[in-house]
């Protein structure tokens, strides 16, 4: 199953000194995905072996069960899914972090991000710049109230209090501060009020994301968000395009992956 975003859907950012950062290339592959727990449950004892050390170390520190699934299936799905268009060995990717913590490939041949929750996860892969992604699961058990009113600006408080639906339009601009974060990089930033992003046009203080602490950081960014049965998606790219969010499904995976394992795996 596809889902389809227009470009004319997203929302905008733009620094405030947008002369001192960079303007993106636009990347010629873009791949969203989105998978569910619920429905690739069984591949999880198949997949855990392509893990490497330091993931296998993350899995045995999870608790919960679902938490452990879900690693596993994002982060081995990620891995043939780089070794699938890279033409590599799914079990010898090497990940390594940035100084501010954010994985990536060595070699620079293409970038990812990766976002899980206790029941879903979704995978960006673009070729020349870092996606951001998030994806949150809408939790009526939170107050969202309370949180909006610690990390969301006036403007983004009175568009949620504004909408029908005000608890989905809290984990719309959740995901996209999130996603946007990842995309330049910073984590979390010690004044989110500052990262407005529910306006069709945002301006990002520029002090906030120093370009000789954080690169490359671009003058502007686009945001695109879904509502996905019980979840929150959203992308973070530097430039307006289409997209399109794959959601993985048993045939898709058997396809992915056996294509990988018929070449690199014995």
């Amino acid at each position: 199953m596809k889902h389809f975003i227009n470009s004319t859907k997203g929302v905008s950012c733009r620094m405030d000194r947008s002369y001192e950062y960079l303007e993106a290339r636009p990347s010629p592959q873009l791949d969203i995905y989105y998978g569910r727990l619920s429905e690739l449950d069984e591949y999880v004892s198949l997949l855990q072996n392509v893990l490497g050390d330091d993931e296998n170390r993350r899995v045995q520190q999870l608790r919960n069960r679902n938490d452990k699934h879900v690693y596993i299936l994002s982060h081995s799905l990620l891995r043939f899914l780089l070794a699938g268009k890279l033409d590599r060995d799914p079990y010898n990717i090497v990940f390594m972090h940035d100084k501010n913590g954010r994985p990536y490939m060595p070699g620079g041949e293409l970038f990812f991000n990766i976002s899980h929750t206790k029941y879903a996860f979704s995978i960006a892969i673009a070729r020349t710049y870092v996606p951001g992604i998030d994806i949150e699961r809408i939790d009526r058990n939170i107050d969202h109230d309370q949180i909006a009113s610690n990390y969301f600006s006036y403007s983004e408080v009175d568009y949620i209090a504004g909408d029908t639906r005000r608890r989905n339009a809290f984990y719309m601009l959740w995901t996209r501060k999130e996603s946007l974060l990842k995309s330049i990089g910073s984590g979390i930033v010690t004044d989110l009020t500052r990262v407005e992003v529910s306006g069709d046009k945002n301006i990002l203080p520029s002090v906030l994301f120093p370009h000789d602490k954080f690169s490359p950081v671009f003058e502007k960014y686009f945001i695109y968000s879904l509502e996905l049965d019980d979840h929150y998606l959203s992308v973070t790219i530097p430039e307006k395009r289409n997209l399109e969010v794959v959601r993985f499904s048993c045939s898709m995976i058997n396809d992915v992956v056996g294509a990988v394992k018929k070449e690199f795996v014995n």
